[in-house]
């Protein structure tokens, strides 16, 4: 059986029906780009999340072809010198030997090295003791600001560590030890807990211009927080860290929230984990 193909276009030479679906081709992808806006207008009207762009794959690329253009610069050449604005402790020039002879110094290419160095500086202060004339004894005083046996980098590092970092004591009496340092569980209690009184009254002092500044605004108990899609909301880290009753009784800890958020605040609607134990 011979089957006989007619075109619907018999008058027409081949270019003219090229140039025909060549201009509906575009007809068809401006429709599609019209219906895309349309359906993008309706999910922002109903609320929805709009259709993702995602941005075609470099694989598709093809490969360059022949030799780099040698005339412009690579990528990245015009970035900043990343070392340019490190402080540099020290300084070690490198030489070579068994040059042949005729050789001379032309000067020097920098190759900077970032490292952390972690370790212990133990100071021994040799305080002086004199005999007086009425036979009593005086003593050289401490420097300033040396009150303890632990000194300022040691004492912000276990508050920068607990704090910010959130290790645990146990982890961080450990880590201490393995650098070197002699302390004991209830000495790091001590520095978390005690000798924060001037920080408690700064703290005091800017609450109420704090209050001020804010309208009077409170913040509200996680408990009576809005749900969202059923969930509670999220709460990150300790609820408790940025209070200032850390290591107090509970009832210290209450009167501690009444200077934090005002006289005449009630607490039965906030929430602590585990009723304010380890805060």
């Amino acid at each position: 059986m011979n089957w006989t193909v007619h075109s619907p276009w018999p008058d027409r030479s081949r270019s003219t029906s090229k140039t025909l679906v060549l201009a509906l081709v575009a007809v068809i992808q401006r429709q599609e780009r019209e219906i895309q806006d349309l359906r993008d207008e309706i999910h922002r009207l109903k609320g929805t999340p709009r259709r993702p762009k995602i941005a075609p794959s470099r694989l598709l690329k093809p490969p360059p072809t022949g030799k780099a253009d040698t005339k412009g610069t690579r990528p990245g050449s015009a970035k900043r010198q990343n070392t340019k604005h490190l402080k540099i402790d020290e300084t070690l020039p490198l030489y070579l030997d068994d040059l042949p002879d005729g050789s001379r110094l032309e000067g020097y290419r920098d190759f900077v090295v970032q490292d952390l160095v972690v370790k212990t500086h133990n100071v021994r202060y040799r305080r002086a003791v004199y005999r007086l004339p009425d036979g009593s004894l005086r003593v050289a005083p401490r420097p300033d600001g040396i009150a303890a046996h632990f000194g300022v980098g040691l004492r912000e590092h276990i508050l920068w560590q607990v704090h910010q970092n959130h290790v645990t004591q146990g982890r961080l009496l450990a880590e201490l030890h393995e650098l070197g340092i002699d302390i004991s569980a209830g000495q790091i209690s001590n520095i978390l807990l005690q000798g924060h009184d001037a920080l408690h009254a700064e703290k005091d002092e800017l609450l109420p211009v704090a209050r001020e500044v804010s309208g009077g605004q409170l913040p509200e108990a996680p408990g009576k927080q809005p749900r969202i899609n059923g969930s509670p909301p999220r709460r990150e880290g300790r609820q408790a860290d940025h209070l200032p009753c850390r290591g107090r009784s509970k009832s210290a800890r209450v009167s501690a929230l009444g200077r934090w958020f005002g006289r005449g605040m009630e607490f039965s609607g906030f929430w602590f984990p585990g009723d304010f134990d380890g805060i």
